[in-house]
């Protein structure tokens, strides 16, 4: 989304960045970025936090934005302990990221911008959540800007299942792509000699017409690949 609006975005893998003494803090040197955004897991907010104090460490100017499912479940426990992190995305992020950097670009206040979380005159406060994107297609595709093998077709879940996150993240129904949008994905990421992909949906197979229909427009392109996914 930031790119698709003439932002200068690069994105890094920094699972194993550890096991590479001094890189983390010689790229944040070098690209000397105005705005970092963490996706955070529960797995993975303490690499997340060890990388928001670096990066503070060489600019305390430096904005820090958590999202994804960890931050939004544990945004008033982010900002309360870690003063590094400067805002976290809660819920959907493309349109409450896009938002939060002109913000950030143009200044004022953050109340406008709803879906985060930060802090104001010693507060914490979050902002009302943005309206779900009810057409998913409207999106644009990210393979156009990155290459990758992790893939979805929908988002949510109508099941409560004790031990997923998922209904509290992205409500209680399901929002689908259109087969169409969603093959033309695999298509540009194909050419690009992806061969494999893990479709991440909550639940894949919960249409089942929706399911066959994508999968004769995977033969009808020819596209020759493998894929995984998740039912229930």
């Amino acid at each position: 989304m930031l790119k698709e609006n003439k932002y200068d975005v690069k994105v890094l893998d920094w699972h194993d960045v550890q096991r590479k003494p001094g890189k983390m803090r010689d790229i944040l040197l070098e690209e000397s970025p105005q705005v970092i955004g963490l996706s955070i897991l529960n797995g993975n907010r303490w690499g997340g936090i060890e990388i928001a104090r670096a990066a503070k460490e060489i600019d305390p100017k430096m904005k820090i934005v958590f999202g994804g499912i960890g931050a939004s479940c544990l945004w008033e426990h982010f900002l309360e302990h870690f003063p590094e992190i400067d805002y976290v995305v809660t819920g959907e992020g493309e349109y409450a990221f896009l938002s939060l950097v002109r913000f950030l670009e143009k200044g004022g206040s953050p109340e406008g911008v709803r879906g985060i979380a930060f802090r104001s005159n010693g507060r914490i406060r979050r902002t009302d959540p943005p309206k779900l994107i009810e057409d998913l297609d409207s999106l644009p595709i990210p393979a156009k800007y990155f290459t990758y093998h992790h893939v979805s077709s929908s988002r949510g879940c109508t099941f409560q299942c004790a031990f997923c996150g998922s209904p509290a993240f992205w409500g209680e129904k399901i929002r689908f792509r259109s087969p169409h949008h969603f093959v033309e994905e695999l298509e540009i990421l194909h050419k690009r000699g992806i061969t494999f992909f893990y479709f991440s949906d909550d639940t894949f197979t919960i249409d089942k017409k929706r399911v066959i229909e994508i999968c004769k427009r995977i033969i009808e392109k020819k596209l020759k690949i493998a894929w995984y996914a998740i039912s229930r």
